[in-house]
Formats: structure tokens, C-alpha cells, sequence
């Protein structure tokens, strides 16, 4: 039997997933910033409120957070990296990640990111949590194709 966890982030964690992070991922973090797996996890956890990785049986699946634009606004930048055995677990993810996505939508009164569109796993497991995905517009240093998702609280006039 599996054992899951979701535990907040250690630099042993970032280290872990820096080597196991997959593809799709370690091109997105390339084209978003030409940046490397372990500096984009580091960003990542140094701009996010709180972060938190998901293991299975005590091994980084994912790490992921939610950042914030402005001190003084309610916009979140939500963000997750990944290992290549993900997918493997992918049923306990989901539902795991629907609650998180009913936590965050009570903090939030926006949250707003980019996805690369060659990442099309990720695109319908945002579009399957309830972000609304534009189409692809060149982004990044290199100009690539990401959609930005975003989803917005119905209590907020646009």
C-alpha cells in the first residue's frame, strides 16, 4: 500500500525533484525563463505564501504553491513542477488536487499563471480544476507558445 503525504516543502525536496522533474516540466521551466529545475523551484518556494510537496511512499511526486503578484492585492500565481512517476499516481492526485483548488479559491479572489502549450496534460488538468484557458501567445525569451490560465472568484466584477 502507498503511503501519501502532502508535507511542506523542504530544500531536500527541491534537490530531489531538480533530478526527477519530467520533461514537459524542465521545457517549461526552459522556456518560460531559461531557468534550471532547481532555481525554478527555488523561486517558486521563495515567492509563495506556502508550499508544499506530495510524496508517495516518501518520494517528491510534485512540489507546488501559490504566489502572490502584489503585497496589497488578492492575485495568486499558482504553480506546480513534477516527477516523471506522477502519472502513476494520477487518480490520488486528482482528488487531492480538487480540494486544494476549493482551498485556494477561498483565499484567492483571482489567481492568474502561464502554461506552456506543448504541456498538454497540464492544459486539461487545468481546464479539468476550473481555470480558463486562453489561446497560446508567444511568452518567455524565446517567444513559445504558453496559455494563460486564470480563474476568477464570481464575487469579483471583471
Amino acid at each position: 500500500m502507498v503511503k501519501y503525504e502532502i508535507v511542506e516543502t523542504t530544500p531536500g525536496h527541491i534537490l530531489e525533484l531538480s533530478r526527477t522533474m519530467c520533461d514537459e516540466d524542465v521545457e517549461e521551466v526552459w522556456a518560460a525563463g531559461h531557468v534550471v529545475p532547481q532555481k525554478a523551484l527555488s523561486i517558486g518556494r521563495a515567492r509563495s505564501r506556502d508550499t508544499q510537496t506530495f510524496l508517495a511512499n516518501g518520494r517528491v511526486l510534485c512540489i507546488f504553491g501559490v504566489g502572490q503578484i502584489e503585497a496589497f492585492k488578492n492575485v495568486g500565481v499558482p504553480w506546480m513542477l513534477s516527477s516523471g512517476e506522477l502519472p502513476k499516481h494520477y487518480w490520488r492526485f486528482a482528488r487531492g488536487s480538487a480540494e486544494w483548488m476549493k482551498q485556494q479559491t477561498s483565499k484567492w479572489t483571482e489567481m492568474i499563471n502561464y502554461v506552456d502549450a506543448r504541456n498538454s496534460r497540464a492544459v486539461r488538468w487545468l481546464a479539468w480544476l476550473g481555470f480558463d484557458i486562453d489561446v497560446p501567445r508567444p511568452y518567455g525569451p524565446d517567444d513559445m507558445p504558453f496559455h494563460r490560465f486564470s480563474w476568477r472568484s464570481p464575487c469579483v466584477s471583471p
